[in-house]
């Protein structure tokens, strides 16, 4: 079974944080907002912005994509034409490859002998919208026997993930008798979602990858994500911003109100993050939730906003904030950056799979499609407290800048005592499962807030 990373206090495919107690965690304050609040531009939002060393950042000074081969894999994620598979970019070759399902059209075809580097197409056996299909039934036949299922990215097939041999077989039927597409079995562990300075801080406005908590006595912790604009507004509850984080974290909370941990220099204070519904701005398939602000809790109303353009990049303390300039799309082969607040900033992981289906557990849904990613040298930087934190890229000149690509949701055959950072008894791993932004978008109606939309 797969346990979630900021609910439980073990994590599979989430990231799960450590349950903690405290007797006396101080009332729930509104939050102190930052002098000269930055309002109207770039400019003014790197007062509160600083980089950090990229050579102190795993993978930090790793080549991006190239410009152009990412630009591509945006619009076609945006677009999702007939026939799109996924965009690879071999690092060590430096070759693009866009996978597609039966005739390209013209104007992608077009576009892809535009690219500056040496790319190809490559054709699939089957379309990436019948794999996922067929791993999304599989996942749900298997009743728990199996951990991820996943439309491979060639299209050859699928891809299921079992914690263990016995979990093979269901009723003593192989699951390759449970679909009629070619299925790869993979032993890989359980799946866990990953629930728990990024701590204590009490001035807004806020930025993902902070470390937020539910509850009183007993807490449940998970990391912000980013900032978003809401384009799809509820009447029942009308906001125009808010943050993006994990929806398995608000699985049987005590309450709606998350807030920051109590800090011991004051008064075991907590100060006011934001209010999670269970009901609205929540889209359980893309494990993402939005937090949203109450101006009766926090004391912010607009135009000073509780949450502004900013992401922490760096280690569990003492990290940056970043300014979000961009949302990006998935490249096979490409580095993204995982800053769950627990774990801090890693910009080793590997991607290797878009088309993810999690089975988390009975509480929860199935998760996905999913991206998948691997760290590089095979540290493990992704653990409990970790979920609902930023994927994302950095600029490679060392720029305060970031562009967001999704969300923290679990974590694959998760082990005590081999944190990459933040070695404390967490359950960590060196594969990630992440919401991607378009999933997060398009189930909610959202936009990431970024330096050249967030005024609107």
């Amino acid at each position: 079974m797969s346990i979630l990373a900021g609910v439980a206090a073990v994590a599979c495919l989430t990231a799960a944080s450590p349950v903690m107690s405290n007797d006396d965690e101080g009332e729930v304050r509104p939050p102190l907002e930052l002098a000269g609040l930055p309002q109207s531009s770039v400019d003014e939002l790197l007062r509160y912005a600083e980089s950090v060393p990229l050579e102190n950042i795993p993978g930090g000074s790793s080549t991006n994509v190239p410009d152009d081969v990412q630009e591509l894999a945006n619009s076609l994620w945006e677009e999702r034409p007939t026939g799109f598979g996924d965009v690879e970019w071999d690092a060590t070759t430096g070759t693009a490859r866009v996978w597609w399902h039966g005739d390209m059209p013209k104007e992608v075809l077009a576009s892809v002998n535009a690219l500056s580097t040496e790319a190809n197409v490559a054709s699939m056996t089957y379309s990436r919208e019948e794999l996922e299909a067929a791993a999304s039934r599989l996942l749900e036949d298997s009743a728990g026997a199996v951990e991820t299922v996943a439309a491979k990215f060639d299209g050859t097939g699928l891809e299921v993930t079992i914690a263990g041999s016995e979990s093979y077989r269901k009723g003593g039927a192989p699951l390759d008798a449970m679909t009629t597409y070619p299925v790869e079995v993979v032993v890989g562990g359980e799946v866990t979602s990953a629930v728990d300075d990024r701590k204590y801080t009490p001035y807004a406005p806020y930025a993902g990858g902070a470390s937020i908590i539910n509850g009183t006595s007993t807490v449940r912790a998970c990391t912000s994500g980013w900032p978003v604009l809401i384009d799809v507004q509820s009447s029942a509850l009308p906001k125009s911003y808010g943050m993006a984080f994990a929806s398995h974290c608000i699985v049987d909370t005590s309450s709606s109100i998350w807030t920051t941990w109590p800090d011991p220099a004051n008064s075991y204070a907590r100060y006011y993050f934001g209010g999670a519904s269970q009901s609205t701005y929540r889209s359980q398939s893309a494990d993402a939730v939005i937090l949203t602000n109450d101006p009766t809790k926090s004391g912010i109303d607009d135009p000073n906003k509780l949450y502004f353009p900013y992401i922490y990049v760096g280690p569990p303390s003492g990290a940056s904030r970043y300014i979000v300039t961009a949302s990006v799309a998935p490249v096979i082969g490409a580095n993204w950056c995982l800053s769950g607040a627990p774990s801090g900033t890693t910009c080793n992981n590997t991607i290797n799979s878009t088309g993810i289906f999690a089975d988390y557990g009975a509480a929860y849904p199935t998760a996905g499609p999913l991206v998948r990613t691997v760290s590089s040298d095979g540290s493990a930087n992704v653990g409990q407290g970790d979920s609902g934190g930023p994927a994302h890229r950095i600029n490679s000149n060392g720029d305060p800048f970031a562009q967001v690509a999704g969300i923290i949701s679990g974590m694959q055959n998760g082990q005590p005592n081999i944190c990459y950072l933040g070695n404390d008894g967490r359950l960590c791993s060196d594969t990630a499962l992440l919401s991607p932004y378009a999933l997060v978008q398009n189930n909610i109606g959202i936009r990431a807030m970024t330096a050249y939309n967030y005024n609107e």
